[in-house]
């Protein structure tokens, strides 16, 4: 099965995520920091991420500058979530 990283500050919503794919047959890796996040996808063995925007220090777009720059990572899939509201 695919690997996913999945990057998200806030350490149920890792929980919540990691669950329902654990459920479905995935190996899932999980990071509660953006820089943690980044040194997992780098290091290799991921198939897709799934990324929080809203993060403190570093956002999910700054996160996905920084994976589409390298040449490691820069043709994983990233699947970015948000808590906020669009009205």
């Amino acid at each position: 099965m695919p690997v996913v990283l999945v990057i998200d500050d806030t350490v149920k919503i890792l929980e919540i995520i990691k669950f329902f794919l654990e459920e479905e047959g995935y190996t899932v890796k999980t990071a509660s920091d953006p820089v943690e996040g980044i040194q997992l996808a780098q290091a290799g063995g991921i198939e897709l991420i799934i990324l929080d925007i809203m993060m403190p220090g570093m956002n999910g777009y700054q996160v996905y500058e920084v994976l589409k720059k390298d040449e490691r990572t820069i043709n994983l899939p990233v699947i970015m979530l948000t808590a906020r509201a669009v009205i």
